[in-house]
């Protein structure tokens, strides 16, 4: 734990900073409180648009915020840990309803999942803490590659307390871009003030379950995959393919062994093994951890694809899950490596359950090069230049003289000149020539001259290594800036 950070838009602090970096603002200019992750591509503002300004003030791991705007309430926002932050709001009196609203503010994409309630778990297999039960997972549309799980947070179900310690549970609920809590109106009619509404968000990637009862014989047990293999179904938001690595999270200190898999879709079923060179891992960790495991796609998933992705176990896995998505599972008993093709008998059955996993992969990416001139990294190009001097004193052009240009790609520029004497050039970004014309006889002169050509060689040459992953466009221009004549008379 720490101080809460503070610069010019708010105090702030960064939660799962060795996951996936969560930033936390406190009481920004223009809402309560926001949240946001993957470079901003995924946020989520509570009570936005809404100012509050006020008091505040920073007591350890608490800031305390008086607002103007709420003279009834003030807000406490407490860092709990590196995963999980809590926010009170504190009535100070009786309030006009027992319905405490906040506006949310989200980008399309971004979706809640509520998970099991008291009546859903007598008719389910999932097994819950009273503070998850009717709590929302939040997940980012897309999973897998850089948004790993692709979960946001976790908003758990808020606790209610008075100033005489009794303790009720609130009703959370999100419908479209409103959050409610309820209190109990026979509890709170006899509440003593302050009433302190405390719900905790989470910022944890893995889920916040670990307890099933798969064949609902009333038994709970740690969630568990064993001699089975168990997925989920995704759509990939990129093509896929080659070298994969996946991720489980484990926390048993069992000597299990897993392997990640990867099945195709047929209608809403898995049905044949994409993956290849699936690495059997060991899950035995004394301490929580995410365990990192190889395989390989020979074959594209394409952009937009369903697939099914889990694990393949002879021996037993343990993990975290949300009652998110579709899940499914086999019975490999038989098998000591992945099967070719999914078996749906006996496994007909689909549960609302989606494992702490994830695999990342590689993202090809295009890269468009285009440069005028048709100039090489280490090409020798030729370039002959014509160009004619001739002397109003009736200087005659006897011979031709080759030219030399030295640049930065090492292009030997053949020049022909039409004209008694030598040119010498020696090019960087600026080339100077000096000319010398000796005429026989009745004239003898000694001419100079500057030519200057725009060109970007050698700028080209210097910044290749940092434009060699961008699209650029490169044009080299080259032109003679003055013409000069030359008339005389020769004997």
């Amino acid at each position: 734990m720490g101080l809460f950070q503070q610069d010019r838009a708010s105090h702030f602090i960064d939660q799962s900073v060795h996951d996936v970096p969560c930033r936390v603002r406190f009481a920004p200019a223009d809402s309560l409180m926001s949240l946001s992750r993957w470079g901003g591509e995924a946020s989520l503002v509570f009570a936005p648009g809404e100012e509050h300004a006020g008091e505040k003030s920073v007591r350890g791991n608490e800031l305390l915020l008086k607002s103007e705007a709420t003279p009834k309430r003030y807000h406490v926002f407490r860092r709990l840990d590196g995963e999980r932050f809590e926010y009170d709001v504190v009535l100070l009196k009786e309030p006009e309803t027992n319905v405490v609203e906040i506006e949310l503010e989200f980008p399309d994409g971004l979706e809640f999942f509520r998970q099991p309630s008291a009546e859903r778990l007598i008719a389910s297999p999932f097994r819950c803490p009273p503070e998850v039960m009717e709590s929302y997972a939040v997940y980012w549309k897309e999973r897998n590659g850089p948004y790993k799980t692709g979960k946001f947070c976790h908003i758990y179900r808020p606790e209610i307390r008075d100033a005489r310690g009794r303790k009720v549970w609130g009703r959370l609920d999100i419908t479209g871009k409103m959050m409610t809590i309820t209190i109990p109106e026979d509890w709170l009619s006899d509440a003593a003030y302050p009433v302190v509404v405390d719900p905790i968000v989470g910022t944890q990637t893995r889920g916040v379950l670990n307890t099933i009862d798969w064949y609902e014989e009333d038994t709970w047990e740690d969630f568990y995959l064993e001699f089975k293999m168990g997925f989920s179904r995704f759509t990939a938001a990129t093509p896929i393919t080659g070298a994969c690595t996946s991720y489980v999270y484990s926390y048993r200190n069992w000597a299990n062994t897993a392997c990640a898999v990867l099945y195709s879709d047929s209608a809403g079923m898995p049905l044949t093994r994409l993956s290849r060179n699936e690495q059997f891992v060991q899950l035995q960790r004394a301490t929580p951890a995410w365990v990192s495991s190889t395989f390989t796609l020979p074959s594209t998933v394409a952009q937009g694809a369903a697939f099914w992705y889990g694990y393949f176990t002879v021996e037993s896995l343990n993990t975290y899950y949300d009652a998110v998505g579709t899940f499914r599972r086999m019975n490999v008993d038989e098998y000591t490596t992945p099967p070719t093709t999914y078996d749906d008998e006996w496994n007909e059955q689909t549960w609302q359950v989606l494992m702490s996993a994830y695999f990342s992969y590689a993202v090809s990416q295009a890269v468009n090069r285009s440069v005028m001139d048709t100039v090489g990294l280490t090409d020798l190009r030729i370039r002959r230049i014509g160009f004619r001097r001739t002397s109003p004193n009736g200087v005659g052009a006897t011979d031709s003289r080759l030219t030399r240009a030295f640049i930065g790609y090492r292009r030997a520029l053949g020049d022909v000149v039409a004209s008694v004497g030598r040119v010498l050039m020696i090019q960087t970004l600026f080339r100077f020539c000096v000319s010398g014309l000796a005429g026989l006889g009745l004239l003898a002169r000694s001419v100079g001259f500057i030519r200057m050509a725009q060109s970007a060689a050698f700028f080209f040459e210097r910044l290749l290594p940092r434009m060699i992953l961008k699209k650029e466009e490169l044009i080299i221009v080259s032109r003679v800036t003055r013409e000069i004549e030359f008339r005389g008379n020769l004997l």
